[in-house]
């Protein structure tokens, strides 16, 4: 039979397996019924962009593998750049594969999550020096109106002070950042999110496009982890895709990202060569 991996809910892999003693012939018509429930949410239109994931930059959480220091960062932009790529946004990617526009011949995508405020104080100048674009992914229920009541995540890497409204709205008109959801609270995956699973796709979508005027069209499902059930709402409140970050099926709702933390510039130029082969020129931050 055509089923989801075992553990319930999370990473997406479709399996096909034949009960002991039954025909392949039984099982044809689920398999192929299946297959096309899968293929509904399917066409993956990166599946030769690259695309990178960052939580924090500059931070300064000593603690926190997920937070690069700036001169690192900015020495992963710089390798894109050795690599003759241009930043892109989803939409343009997702209008090219729609004969709407033309990529560039090398692109990339570049993406964070967690709507931590460095992205704001040290990511933003970083990406207008280097003439970049990334997709920020905000976790709406948690954005505060000013600094006064911003909100701060506390854990075991530090205090994470996260962007306020006025921000956001700075960040989308400078041109560094395209801004997309990433829900309203940040929910881990579970039988209780099926019940407002909607709101946080909804809400999440209506809230950033009063607040920052953005049109929201993307989606980053919390801790990369989703079910198809999560995949098809995504897809039913009209987002164009969702991100992820662990492998399985490549899809428009299950589009991976290259995670990148603290000391991984390798991961960058691995990722960069398996895309683009060797760099085609050398360039020094």
């Amino acid at each position: 039979m055509m089923r989801f991996n075992d553990n319930k809910f999370w990473r997406p892999e479709v399996r096909l397996t034949i009960p002991c003693g039954m025909k392949k012939e039984r099982i044809l018509f689920p398999a192929v019924a299946s297959v096309f429930l899968v293929l509904l949410i399917s066409c993956n239109p990166a599946h030769d962009v690259p695309i990178f994931l960052w939580h924090s930059v500059g931070e300064g959480s000593s603690n926190d593998k997920y937070d690069v220091p700036a001169d690192e960062f900015e020495r992963e932009l710089t390798a894109i750049e050795s690599f003759g790529a241009k930043t892109i946004t989803l939409d343009q990617l997702f209008d090219a594969r729609n004969g709407k526009g033309k990529l560039p011949e090398r692109a990339v995508i570049l993406t964070f999550d967690e709507s931590r405020a460095c992205q704001y104080r040290v990511a933003m100048p970083i990406l207008l020096k280097h003439g970049m674009i990334a997709e920020t992914f905000i976790t709406a229920g948690l954005i505060r109106d000013n600094d006064a009541i911003r909100y701060i995540e506390h854990d075991e890497g530090g205090n994470h002070p996260y962007l306020i409204w006025p921000e956001i709205v700075e960040m989308a008109r400078s041109g560094a950042f395209s801004i997309q959801s990433h829900s309203m609270t940040h929910p881990r995956i579970s039988k209780d999110l099926r019940d407002r699973m909607h709101s946080e796709l909804v809400e999440s979508k209506r809230l950033i496009s009063e607040k920052t005027g953005a049109l929201v069209n993307f989606y980053a499902y919390p801790f990369g982890a989703f079910d198809f059930w999560y995949a098809m709402e995504v897809r039913k409140t009209g987002y164009r895709g969702a991100l992820t970050v662990p492998e399985g099926i490549a899809t428009r709702y299950n589009m991976f990202r290259s995670s990148i933390h603290r000391d991984s510039e390798w991961a960058v130029m691995k990722t960069l060569e398996r895309f683009f082969g060797k760099p085609i020129s050398t360039l020094v931050p």
